[in-house]
C-alpha cells in the first residue's frame, strides 16, 4: 500500500514538473545521456553471473569515493564476490568508470518509482544493498526489503538540517526504515537519531567517519610535473572543490596577498566541472593571467590554473603550501576536509561547514584547521601562515597526524556488512 502511494506521488509529480524536466535535460545533454542508467538500464560492464552481486550506492563524488574505498576491503574479505556500484551524478559516475576498468559494474542508481526498481533488482540481483551515508529513497528500501535484499547504510549520518524534517514525516518513515538491517553510524548523535526514526536498536553501531579511512593521496606524476611547473618556486595555495561566488574570492585573495607583497599562485578547483567556461570568462574579466587544465597551454605569466579535471585534485595538495576547501562560503554545507588534511598542509574553510561539523572541528581543535568569515579573513590567515614556515608546517603535521588517529571506521563497517551477510 505504502508503496502505491509513492509511486502514485511520483508520477503526480513527474507530470506536475515536465515542463521543468523537459528544459533542464534540453540544456543539460550530459544528463540525457545518463538518464538511460535511471530508468533501469544495466549497469556498464554488467555481466550475468551466478554469484549474486553486494551493491553499493552513492550519492555524488564524496560518497562515491567512500564507496570505492569499501569494496576494496569487502573485496579482500570476499574476492569471489562480484560489485555493482552506482552513483546520482554524472561526476561520480565518471569517477567509478575510471576506477572500474571493467572489473566491476558500475551505473546510476535508478529512479525511486517501484517498477523500475523492481526492474533493476531483477537484473542485478544484489545480496546485499549498501548505502554510503544518508540515501533514504522510500522505495528503494521498501523494494529491497519485499525483494529480501539486506540494507546496510555505511558512515550513516543524519545532519542538523535534515533531522526537523525526518522528524516531521516520523510516523510515515518508522516502517521504511524498519527495514534497514544496520547502520554503520558516524557518532552517538546519528545513532540516537537513526533510532528514533524506527531504526531497531540492535542493527544500530558506531563504526566512526570512513573519511578518514581514505588511501594516502593518490599522486600523478604526470600532474605533479605539470603543477611544479606552474608553481616554479611560489607558495601554491589551492580552492578545492568551489561553488559560484568562491572563485571571485579566490581573486580577491589573490589581489589582497600580491599587495602584501606575496607571489602565490592559485589552482582553482571547481566542485562542478561544467562550470569551466563560466569560471573562465569570469578570469577572463578580471585580466589576471591564467591557464586551463584541460587546454595545457603552458604561460610563464599563469597566476592561476584552473583545474577542469577530475581525479588531479590531491596530486595539487601535495605540492600546495595551503588549501581552502569550498562550500563553505557558499552556502552548500562544505565539503571533505581530510583529503588536504592528510597531505600534510593547513586547512582553511567558510562558516558553512554543517556536512563536515565534525571533522571540522578536529582540524581546529589540533590547529590544523582555520575558520574564516569571508575572503579580507581568508587572505590575513593565508598571509600569516606564509609568513611563519614553522607555523604552516605545525598545523600541517597536526592535521595529518589528527587523520591517521582517527582511522578504522572502513575495518569495523566491513566487519558489520559481513555479520549482515552472514545472518541472512
Amino acid at each position: 500500500m505504502i508503496r502505491a502511494i509513492l509511486d502514485l506521488l511520483f508520477v503526480l509529480s513527474a507530470l506536475v514538473s515536465w515542463p521543468v524536466l523537459a528544459l533542464f535535460f534540453l540544456f543539460k545533454p550530459r544528463w540525457r545521456r545518463y538518464l538511460g542508467l535511471r530508468i533501469g538500464k544495466p549497469p556498464c560492464f554488467w555481466r550475468t553471473t551466478e554469484l549474486r552481486p553486494i551493491w553499493i550506492h552513492g550519492a555524488s563524488v564524496g560518497e562515491t569515493k567512500l564507496a570505492l574505498a569499501l569494496k576494496d576491503s569487502l573485496s579482500k574479505a570476499m574476492p569471489d564476490i562480484p560489485f555493482v556500484l552506482t552513483s546520482l551524478t554524472p561526476e561520480g559516475l565518471d569517477l567509478l568508470k575510471d576506477k572500474s576498468k571493467g572489473d566491476f559494474a558500475v551505473g546510476m542508481a535508478p529512479l525511486d518509482f517501484s517498477p523500475i526498481i523492481d526492474m533493476f533488482l531483477a537484473r542485478v540481483r544484489p545480496r546485499v544493498l549498501v548505502l554510503v551515508e544518508t540515501e533514504l529513497w522510500p522505495n528503494l528500501l521498501l523494494s529491497c526489503r519485499a525483494a529480501d535484499v539486506p540494507i546496510v547504510i555505511a558512515n550513516g549520518r543524519i545532519s542538523d538540517s535534515n533531522f526537523p524534517m525526518y522528524k516531521l514525516f516520523k510516523s510515515l518513515l518508522a516502517p521504511i526504515m524498519a527495514g534497514i538491517n544496520a547502520v554503520a553510524c558516524q557518532n552517538e548523535i546519528y545513532r540516537k537519531r537513526f533510532e528514533y526514526l524506527g531504526v531497531s536498536r540492535g542493527g544500530l553501531a558506531i563504526t566512526g567517519s570512513m573519511k578518514f579511512d581514505l588511501s594516502s593521496p593518490e599522486v600523478k606524476e604526470n600532474v605533479s610535473e605539470v603543477i611544479s611547473n606552474f608553481k616554479s618556486g611560489r607558495p601554491l595555495i589551492v580552492f578545492a572543490s568551489t561553488h559560484q561566488g568562491e572563485e571571485k574570492a579566490a581573486i580577491d585573495v589573490l589581489q589582497k596577498l600580491e599587495a602584501k607583497g606575496f607571489r602565490p599562485a592559485i589552482i582553482v578547483a571547481p566542485r562542478h566541472l561544467q562550470r569551466g567556461d563560466e569560471i573562465a570568462e569570469l578570469l577572463q574579466r578580471s585580466s589576471i593571467p591564467f591557464i586551463r587544465r584541460t587546454q595545457n597551454n603552458p604561460l610563464p605569466s599563469a597566476k592561476i590554473l584552473l583545474l577542469d579535471t577530475l581525479g588531479e585534485l590531491n596530486s595539487c595538495f601535495s605540492l600546495a603550501d595551503a588549501a581552502f576547501v569550498g562550500g563553505s562560503f557558499a552556502e552548500v554545507g562544505g565539503h571533505n576536509v581530510l583529503e588536504p588534511a592528510l597531505a600534510e598542509i593547513p586547512v582553511l574553510f567558510g562558516p558553512h561547514v554543517r556536512n563536515f561539523r565534525d571533522e571540522t572541528n578536529l582540524l581546529i581543535n589540533v590547529g590544523a584547521g582555520f575558520s574564516v568569515k569571508d575572503e579580507n579573513e581568508l587572505a590575513e590567515k593565508l598571509a600569516w601562515l606564509l609568513s611563519d614556515p614553522e607555523a604552516k608546517s605545525k598545523a600541517g603535521l597536526a592535521g595529518k597526524n589528527a587523520v591517521l588517529e582517527n582511522k578504522g571506521a572502513l575495518t569495523r563497517t566491513t566487519s558489520l556488512i559481513m555479520r549482515v551477510l552472514m545472518e541472512g
